[in-house]
């Protein structure tokens, strides 16, 4: 009777195993193909108006004190068209501004802190223009002051270093 059942499960093994490595396209899938295609419809129902890209005019470009920094300047859809810096608040602007190409550079003014927003105006071959805002943070430059060696033994116990304090700015 045993030498039976070990012929019977040895003859049936394979059939087992082919259920378990049997495989299937997902696609076929009525659940995961209703999801996918809801997906799919959400995704370009979601970016088929312009109004529904994200706004990136938050991005601030940082530039030390009397440097310039650029940025590039989307021409996408322009066609050949035109792009210049226009005013954009009724201060007066105290960097200066070019536009080389497609590129915007700033040249920040001999101040400590400064942020200055520049727009530029960007018209198609078509004649449609848009106003893009770039924002430029104006900052000192970074201060670098490096300190004597101090030599330190293995067992000797620094309770205080001391430092010249005539060059950092401000006072103590």
């Amino acid at each position: 009777m045993f030498k039976k059942l070990v012929l019977v499960f040895l003859g049936l093994t394979p059939f087992l195993l082919n259920g378990q490595i049997l495989q299937s396209n997902l696609s076929s899938n009525t659940m995961l193909s209703k999801s996918t295609k809801e997906e799919k419809r959400l995704t370009d129902q979601r970016f088929m108006n312009p109004e529904d890209c994200p706004d990136l005019s938050p991005f601030i470009i940082y530039v030390n004190t009397g440097e310039t920094q650029f940025t590039k300047v989307d021409t996408f859809g322009l066609n050949g068209g035109e792009i210049r810096v226009v005013d954009c608040s009724n201060a007066s602007a105290q960097g200066q501004t070019e536009i080389i190409g497609d590129s915007l550079f700033y040249t920040s003014p001999q101040l400590d802190a400064l942020i200055e927003n520049v727009c530029v105006e960007r018209c198609s071959s078509e004649g449609s223009c848009d106003t893009v805002s770039y924002t430029f943070n104006t900052r000192r430059q970074p201060l670098l002051h490096i300190e004597q060696v101090i030599e330190v033994s293995e067992e000797m116990l620094l309770s205080e270093v001391c430092f010249s304090t005539d060059v950092l700015e401000g006072e103590i």
